[in-house]
């Protein structure tokens, strides 16, 4: 019964320190939530490329793969399981799992040359504010995600792995945009 009490009020403490944290941290404390999201995303992206390069070098150099739940489903398996994005940021009515793609087109998903997977980011605020946590990432904190101007099309994206949006009109991300995490394989 002791035990019971005491988890009890420790449940509370934490409760009220995380809201007091919030409350006098500010956007310093809420910060660390995006950027979490953000390393998740880079670390996730690193998991299946790293997969992805074995298997295609088992492969005698082919990187043709359907989907990035193959790289678990194959024997042997080049992950455990396909890691799942964090719920909070990824949109519920597009690929809100890691896919795999050719980067000049997303839309397709036909292709056949695949070199990259990618996830889309929910389009409010919290989307908006990891892609620009992730094009940080790469480029020093004035970096900017790349904008593009056709739908559907990162091919514009010239790193490793970043962050792209999709507008048509302005050049600056804004919340109701599309925005893509990619990571390339090559």
């Amino acid at each position: 019964m002791a035990n019971l009490i005491i988890t009890i009020i420790s449940i509370a403490l934490v409760a009220v320190a995380a809201l007091m944290g919030a409350y006098y941290g500010g956007t310093a404390f809420l910060q660390g939530q995006g950027k979490a999201y953000a390393n998740s995303f880079v670390s996730q992206g690193e998991q299946i490329i790293a997969a992805w390069s074995i298997y295609a070098a088992d492969r005698g150099g082919s990187w043709t793969l359907a989907n990035v739940a193959a790289l678990s489903s194959v024997s042997p398996a080049y992950i455990t399981s396909a890691p799942q994005p964090p719920a909070g940021v990824t949109n519920s009515a597009a690929p809100s799992v890691w896919t795999t793609v050719n980067l000049s087109d997303i839309s397709a998903g036909t292709s056949t040359t695949f070199n990259a997977v990618y996830v889309r980011l929910t389009d409010d605020s919290a989307g908006a504010n990891v892609c620009n946590l992730v094009s940080q990432m790469i480029g020093g904190s004035s970096a900017l995600p790349t904008r593009t101007s056709v739908a559907n099309n990162i091919n514009g994206s010239t790193g490793k792995f970043g962050c792209v949006f999709v507008n048509t009109s302005a050049s600056v991300l804004g919340t109701g945009d599309t925005k893509y995490i990619y990571y390339r394989a090559y």
